[in-house]
């Protein structure tokens, strides 16, 4: 599957493979590894977590979500779901240069005319960072990528805090049939936050698209009044 899901997804933002071997019935699959490769599973939070140096800089941590978003709509433009979106799925390379990653659970959505991807299987799911319709019905589209896009915001913001700290994924299903929403952390901007809010209506369809997130991530110092060089760092 993993073969199947990424031979269209050649992107300087998403892991691609680079060849495919075929001899007989076995498949040889050769992939493009991220430069700093025991690193490549500390991700963002090895980074945001960092307490030894100087705190990420705000227009880092934008740059991060503008180069995922620039992944996910490669991939949304290419009718695939990935599923699985989250900060630990996201690998850091040279020059950061940020690549999404893990495409175990990504799928072709486009079939047929519905954009709605249905498991079959029972698989475990990352609940802190699917979306409730997504839970609820087993039924993934690119929206429910796009709810896990506002999560990962979450955890970019909060130098890789754990969404919903302290619930079970029992709680949180119960929270979010109620409309509960992660509140603003005290460092985020609220331009950033109510991206993130975008990401989570309840609707699907009112979801932007990744397209949409990547345009406002990068406009991002263009449109945010209250951005000065003189609180550049979030202390």
């Amino acid at each position: 599957m993993h073969a199947v899901s990424l031979t269209l997804t050649k992107n300087t933002i998403t892991v691609f493979f680079s060849g495919i071997c075929k001899a007989i019935t076995v498949i040889i699959v050769i992939i493009v590894i991220v430069i700093q490769q025991q690193q490549q599973r500390h991700h963002h939070k090895q980074q945001l977590l960092d307490d030894g140096g100087t705190k990420i800089h705000l227009t880092q941590q934008v740059d991060m979500a503008a180069q995922v978003a620039s992944g996910m709509a490669y991939l949304e433009s290419q009718n695939y779901i990935h599923r699985d979106l989250a900060a630990r799925n996201v690998l850091v390379g040279e020059h950061n240069i940020y690549k999404v990653a893990d495409f175990g659970l990504a799928r072709v959505f486009k079939v047929d005319n519905e954009d709605i991807y249905e498991s079959k299987h029972e698989i475990k799911l990352p609940v802190k960072w699917t979306a409730p319709e997504a839970i609820r019905t087993n039924k993934f589209s690119i929206k429910s990528d796009v709810w896990s896009f506002g999560i990962l915001l979450y955890e970019i913001i909060t130098y890789g805090k754990m969404p919903y700290s302290g619930m079970t994924g029992a709680q949180v299903i119960q929270v979010l049939s109620q409309n509960y929403r992660l509140p603003q952390p005290s460092n985020c901007p609220q331009q950033f936050y109510s991206i993130m809010l975008e990401c989570w209506n309840a609707e699907p369809k009112l979801r932007p698209p990744f397209e949409t997130l990547h345009c406002k991530l990068e406009d991002y110092f263009e449109t945010d009044s209250s951005y000065s060089d003189t609180n550049n760092f979030i202390n």
